[in-house]
């Protein structure tokens, strides 16, 4: 009934609500006045869905790319749970701590894992 309304097809409107389509400019002002919406509800919507796909998406990449730890000795964080530190948020952290205690290997391993971590 609403796809009628809207004059879309009911599988484009479902293929929208389902997330497998985006919603066009068109469609949102057409939803919108069907539904009797405020003009740009729905694009604003479109577009904070948007936004957590991206977040999402480069979370996934970051935890693709660190998925292994570095290789450093776990007696230089005698301080903290090793096993379960989370090298990506206390990154500032393990950086200093690789600086100021580890060995040139960690010190290279920790360059190569977050990237050149020279201090300035």
């Amino acid at each position: 009934m609403f796809a009628q309304k809207a004059g879309e097809h009911y599988q484009v409107v479902n293929a929208i609500v389902n997330g497998h389509r985006k919603l066009t400019v068109r469609q949102a002002l057409t939803f919108e006045r069907v539904l009797n919406l405020e003009e740009g509800f729905l694009l604003m919507l479109q577009t904070s869905y948007d936004i957590e796909l991206y977040k999402q998406s480069e979370a996934e990449k970051c935890a693709s790319v660190t998925k292994h730890n570095p290789n450093v000795r776990s007696i230089l964080f005698w301080d903290v749970d090793f096993k379960s530190l989370d090298w990506i948020r206390y990154k500032d952290f393990v950086i200093r701590r690789i600086m100021e205690r580890g060995s040139a290997e960690e010190i290279n391993e920790i360059n190569r894992y977050y990237g050149n971590t020279s201090e300035s």
